[in-house]
C-alpha cells in the first residue's frame, strides 16, 4: 500500500523503510462463543518520529516524499524550499542509496487517484504535511521581563525567520497567526467552573 509505505513509514537504522504503525484487532463473541464482530484499527507506534530521529533515520517518508516531488506550484502555494534540509524536522539529511522520494510521490499521487480522492482533497492533505514541516521551524526564547519582571523564562517567538514559518503554516492551516501564536505560547484549560490560560515556559 503506497499510502501506509508513504505515511506510516520512516527509513530505521537497520531497515530501509520501516513500518511505524499497529494494527489494533477486537473481536467480539456472542454467549454461545459465536464470532459477532470485527474491528481493525491502524495507528502510529510513533508519533515523536515526526519531530526527531536518530542521526542515521530519518522521519516520516511522506514528508521528504512531498519536498522532493512537489511541482513547482505547489511549491509556491506550500512554500516548500528547493530541498528538504530547510526544515528542522529533516535535519540531518543523510541519503542513501536506492531512496527515490520523487518516486514516492508520484505513488503516493496515483494510490489517492486509485481511491478515488478527489485533487482538492489531495492538496489538503498536502497543505497539512507542509504546515507540520512550517511549524517545525518556529524557534522560541525567553520573553524579555516586563515592567513587573515575572514573566521568568516565559517563551516568545524567536526572530523574523519564526514568525515567517509561523504565516506559513498559519495561512496552509486556514487560521489567523495571532490564534496559532497564541497555541503555540500558551495552554487553555478547565479549572472547575472557569478556563484558565498558563503561558509556555521555554523548554516546553
Amino acid at each position: 500500500n503506497p499510502l501506509l509505505e508513504a505515511f506510516g513509514c520512516a527509513r530505521t537504522e537497520h531497515n530501509a523503510n520501516s513500518s511505524r504503525y499497529g494494527k489494533f484487532v477486537e473481536l467480539r463473541f456472542d454467549r454461545t462463543g459465536k464470532l459477532t464482530e470485527c474491528r481493525l484499527t491502524t495507528y502510529l507506534l510513533e508519533k515523536s518520529r515526526v519531530i526527531s530521529h536518530a542521526a542515521m533515520e530519518r522521519s516520516y517518508t511522506a514528508l521528504y516524499a512531498l519536498c522532493a516531488g512537489a511541482s513547482s506550484r505547489e511549491r509556491k502555494d506550500l512554500s516548500l524550499p528547493a530541498t528538504a534540509d530547510h526544515f528542522a524536522y529533516l535535519r540531518p539529511l543523510q541519503p542513501r542509496a536506492g531512496e527515490d522520494d520523487v518516486a514516492t510521490q508520484v505513488s503516493v499521487r496515483e494510490a489517492f487517484e486509485r481511491l478515488g480522492v478527489v485533487p482538492t482533497d489531495q492538496a489538503d492533505v498536502f497543505a497539512i504535511l507542509a504546515a507540520v514541516l512550517h511549524i517545525g521551524n518556529v524557534a522560541f526564547e525567553r520573553k524579555a521581563p516586563g515592567a513587573s519582571g515575572d514573566e521568568g523564562d516565559m517563551a516568545t517567538l524567536e526572530a523574523a525567520t519564526a514568525k515567517q514559518a509561523l504565516k506559513a503554516a498559519a495561512g496552509l492551516l486556514g487560521v489567523a497567526d495571532s490564534h496559532l501564536s497564541e497555541a503555540m505560547l500558551a495552554q487553555r484549560m478547565r479549572a472547575g467552573a472557569e478556563w484558565v490560560t498558563r503561558s509556555h515556559h521555554v523548554h516546553e
